[in-house]
Formats: structure tokens, C-alpha cells, sequence
């Protein structure tokens, strides 16, 4: 469904008004460490790469000398922060602190095998704020030991372009353009394998390895850490790595880069999946529902089905990266009725935000009819299929923050398609509800 200056009225009514209160990132977690194992003491940069497919975020670090570890799970914090910390060298020891020669090796072992290392202890700054516009540039490769990639070296450049487009629409002006920097380069990975699953199966153990390993053969000297705004995109077979179709590394901002590893899937598929991907390079998490991860079909962070565009960033991912126009948004905390323009415009009133007094979480309401640049997206279809619990039809739509750049779908009180019609409410314990008092044709 596409419309022209399509509108709804909703009404939010509260009882109670709260100030605001955004989440706020969790800083690094230690662990302990016992007197029998060794130690090393560390600093560099945490790296994460998302978690796809119900797996978790993992997280390693890149050393000042280049080499990468992996992190041991109970550690967290934000991408491309500041790590200063102690470490537990693998396996039993004497309970030293490790220097010179031991330490070098310690840490090129770990490295080399891919073993989690244990944080014994860790101090972590979070990145500055964001540089302002920045210009973005990939650098492609195609895999040529894992198989054959079915899509030709002008389909993988047409579908970057198409991505790099998405973005630059979507950013508000903080990506003034996206280019490709390079051909597509034919290179033999070595690291990873079809058995592991090229970088996505086996939750990305073999992520980085693969990346690093494309990256230097490829293009030497590039930064694709994520501290700069060049994006690597790996383009390996269809089907390696099971129903993973990609995987990426989380950035901080607007202005990070990135690797990307991607299935040549046929047709516009390769492009839509590497939009959410690229989504995850520049600091976005998923877009999920109670039922399922990314089972929020009406943003781009969510998963889309097969053979369908991927909708315009929603308020929620917009108000985090701090790009609403002015007159975008409005605060409904106190309550009122409103009229939105479709999100899919350009201009006019596009959400209400309010603060829900049961969590003290915000909240935002969007109007997704299929307007503007949601056209051909897979909620115009009001399909009865049920996707990760759920169908999905035009209409309002209630969200809420999830981690510290990610999106979370309210369902409305009375139906299971995601989108409030005439007259259907959202409401939390009580205090307040969202009603749409008029829906679009």
C-alpha cells in the first residue's frame, strides 16, 4: 500500500507524567580469577560482533600490536571502547603476571587458537561522542575457497550500492555518501572453512579470523576495526553458514565502520540483508518483539522475509542516534491527540514519544501505512502468515527502546498483528494507553 499525504489521529491518555530516562549502556564486568592461574596485563580496544540467530553478541580484543583475542562470556561492554585490564592466561599456572616473551606468547597462542581469555579485572571508557557527518567507503572480496558464489562480481557491486543508498537516506545527513573503494577481489581465506561455517555458523567463532585474514591480504593497511568508516563486506556462498545469511561488527555511531561477512544470496536478497547488516556496522542492534529476536518486521533491524524492501529506520533508532528534525517528534508523556503523517515521509509530524511509568522506558508511536519509503515492505501485505508469532498489517505501531541501540514492538492489547487499527489500544498496567482513534484507508 502506498499513500499520499495518508494521516491517523491517535490519542495517548496517562495518568502519571515521569522525566525521562534512556538506558543507559552497561560499563565492563570482571571476573575472577584464582591465584593458580597466570595473568596478563592488557589494554586495547573491545571489539563485538552482533549475535545472530539467538546466539549472543561476542566480544574480543584488539591488542596495540594488531593481534585479536577473544573475550570469555560474562564480559560486556559498549564497541570500540577503551579496555585497561588484567586477563587469565590459559590453562593452570603459578599465579605470575606474565611479561616479555611469556606474555607475547601467551596472547599470540590465544589468538592463534581462538581461545577465550577469562577478564580477571577491567577498567573501560566508553567512545566520545560522534564526529559529526562523516563520509563511509567498502571494500569488497569474494571468498574463493569455500565454494562457488553464485552472484557475479556486478550483482555484489549493484547490491552495495543499493545498501550503501539505504543508509545514506536514512542517516539524516550524518553519511553525506557512500561509496565502494574497490573492484571485488578474489581471495583465499586462511582462516575458517565450509565446515565451520565461513565466518556465520558456529555463533561467528571464525569472524574475525576470516575478516582479518581477506582484510590483509586484500587490502593492507586498511582500518576496518570499526574506528573508521570503512566498511569490509567477505562474500562467501549461499547456504555457508546455515540460515545465518550475515553477520557484522557492531560499531559506536554513525561514524564507524566495519566488517561485514555476507551470503551471495539470489536476487535483491543480498542487498536487503547486508541493509541490516551495514545497520550493525553503524552502532544498531535488533529490532525485536516478546515471541522472537528481530521479530520486529516493521524496521530494518528486524528480519525481513525474502523478496521484500526493508522499511525506513523507525523514530525509536532515529531519537538513539540523535537525527529527528525538528517538528518530527512531539512529547506525549502528559497525553493528547495527535495526527502523524505516515513515517515513511519526509516531513510533517511522524511519532509521538512518551515515557511508560510501569518501566520508565521510552516509547514511541509511529504511523507505518506503506507510505513513502516503506513501499513494497512486507507489512503492506497484511499477510496472514504467522512470522515469529505474529502477523504484521499497516497501521500504528508502539515501540520502546531495547539495549542501549536497539528497538522493542508493543503488540496491541486485542490483536496479533503488530499494528493498532481504529479504535485498538495499547495499554501498560494501567496508567496509560495509546488508542488510534482514526487509521488510515
Amino acid at each position: 500500500m502506498v499513500s499520499k499525504a495518508v494521516r491517523a489521529r491517535l490519542t495517548v491518555a496517562t495518568a502519571v507524567a515521569v522525566a525521562a530516562a534512556l538506558l543507559t549502556p552497561a560499563q565492563g564486568a570482571s571476573a575472577p580469577g584464582g591465584t593458580s592461574r597466570d595473568t596478563l596485563d592488557v589494554t586495547g580496544t573491545v571489539l563485538v560482533v552482533a549475535g545472530e540467530g539467538g546466539d549472543p553478541d561476542r566480544y574480543s580484543l584488539l591488542l596495540p600490536s594488531g593481534t585479536e583475542v577473544e573475550l570469555a562470556d560474562g564480559f560486556t561492554a559498549e564497541p570500540l571502547s577503551d579496555f585497561t585490564g588484567t586477563l587469565a592466561a590459559p590453562g593452570t599456572g603459578e599465579g605470575r603476571t606474565l611479561t616479555g616473551p611469556a606474555r607475547a606468547g601467551a596472547l599470540s597462542r590465544a589468538a592463534a587458537d581462538g581461545t577465550p581469555l577469562e577478564v580477571v579485572s577491567a577498567r573501560v571508557a566508553s567512545p566520545g561522542p560522534s564526529a559529526g557527518p562523516t563520509n563511509h567507503a567498502t571494500y569488497v572480496a569474494r571468498v574463493t575457497n569455500f565454494g562457488a558464489v553464485g552472484l557475479t562480481d556486478a550483482q555484489i557491486l549493484d547490491g552495495l550500492a543499493g545498501a550503501q543508498q539505504y543508509w545514506v537516506r536514512e542517516s539524516g545527513g550524518q553519511i553525506p555518501s557512500w561509496t565502494t573503494a574497490s573492484p571485488v577481489v578474489p581471495v583465499a581465506s586462511t582462516a575458517g572453512s565450509t565446515a565451520s561455517g565461513c565466518g556465520l555458523g558456529a555463533g561467528g567463532a571464525d569472524f574475525g579470523a576470516i575478516a582479518a585474514s581477506v582484510g590483509s591480504q586484500a587490502f593492507p593497511g586498511v582500518d576496518f576495526s570499526g574506528s573508521s568508516p570503512n566498511h569490509l563486506v567477505v562474500v562467501v556462498p549461499d547456504g555457508c553458514g546455515g540460515t545465518v545469511g550475515g553477520r557484522a561488527r557492531l560499531g559506536s555511531s554513525f561514524v564507524s565502520g566495519g566488517p561485514v561477512i555476507l551470503q551471495a544470496e539470489a536476487r535483491a536478497d543480498f542487498r536487503i540483508v547486508l541493509e541490516h547488516e551495514y545497520g550493525h556496522n553503524v552502532s544498531l542492534e535488533h529490532a525485536n518483539t516478546a515471541a522472537a529476536e528481530y521479530g520486529n518486521l516493521y524496521e530494518v533491524m528486524g528480519a525481513g522475509p525474502s523478496g521484500f524492501a526493508n522499511p525506513v529506520l523507525g523514530t525509536v533508532y532515529r531519537w538513539e542516534q540523535g537525527i529527528t528534525a525538528p517538528g518530527e517528534v512531539v512529547d506525549g508523556t502528559a497525553g493528547g491527540t495527535w495526527t502523524l503523517a505516515s513515517r515513511g515521509a519526509t516531513s510533517g509530524l511522524r511519532s509521538v514519544t512518551f515515557i511508560d511509568p510501569d518501566t520508565g522506558l521510552r516509547h514511541f508511536v509511529d504511523l507505518r501505512n506503506g507510505g513513502g519509503g516503506d513501499a513494497g515492505t512486507y507489512y503492506t501485505t497484511s499477510s496472514s502468515t504467522v512470522r515469529y508469532g505474529q502477523t504484521y498489517s499497516p497501521g500504528i505501531v508502539v515501540e520502546r527502546e531495547n539495549e542501549e541501540a536497539g528497538a522493542f514492538l508493543r503488540k496491541p492489547d486485542a490483536s496479533n498483528d503488530g499494528a493498532l487499527q481504529r479504535d485498538e489500544a495499547w495499554t501498560n498496567s494501567g496508567t496509560l494507553t495509546v488508542r488510534a482513534a482514526a487509521a488510515p484507508p
